[in-house]
């Protein structure tokens, strides 16, 4: 798709021509581009529920650029190619990813650390560590903190867990845009 630097004629052109030709603003040049074809086919399940999920996803971007808050975020994250609203519809159409737990030294006793890594495009707001025992108990809960900026996150025991049960460990992270994964990281 060609890129067009100082051109008077049509520096600062968006929208259709001839019905064919679309011309749009990016980081502060114009790009120009064939118009999109539409597929005679009807969508599939699949396709409706992204359509949806987009949809909710520009609702959001929308809210957020009028947040004091939010908008300041997702302006800092913004580049030349990636306006305030690109990146908030970004964060909520990708969540956090959990990716593996660092257990070295670990054996449940209070003061030992769980290391839990985990990323966000934006940012995590939230990473919950959770022990439970094999009868789906609840046996202690709580926040991980931030070591490495959005990549590592450590939780620190504050009691020891019991010896005569298995325990399941559970890990919750959150970002920005609301979105939430679960997942059992471990059984021991």
């Amino acid at each position: 798709m060609p890129i067009i630097e100082n051109n008077p004629w049509i520096k600062g052109a968006r929208g259709m021509a001839m019905k064919s030709i679309v011309y749009r603003q990016r980081g502060g040049k114009t790009i120009v581009s064939g118009r999109p074809a539409k597929s005679s086919k009807p969508p599939t399940e699949k396709q409706l529920r992204h359509r949806e999920r987009f949809a909710k996803a520009s609702d959001y971007a929308k809210m957020a650029m009028v947040h004091p808050i939010l908008s300041a975020v997702y302006a800092a994250e913004a580049d030349a190619m990636n306006s305030a609203y690109t990146m908030a519809l970004k964060d909520y159409m990708k969540g956090p990813e959990i990716s593996g737990l660092w257990l070295k030294d670990f054996h449940g006793r209070a003061g030992d650390k769980v290391g839990v890594y985990a990323e966000d495009n934006i940012g995590i707001t939230s990473l919950k560590v959770s022990m439970v025992n094999e009868a789906g108990e609840l046996l202690e809960t709580g926040e991980a903190k931030e070591v490495v900026k959005n990549g590592y996150y450590e939780y620190t025991l504050r009691a020891d867990l019991p010896t005569e049960t298995r325990i399941r460990i559970e890990v919750e992270a959150g970002d920005l845009a609301g979105n939430v994964e679960r997942r059992l990281m471990s059984e021991f």
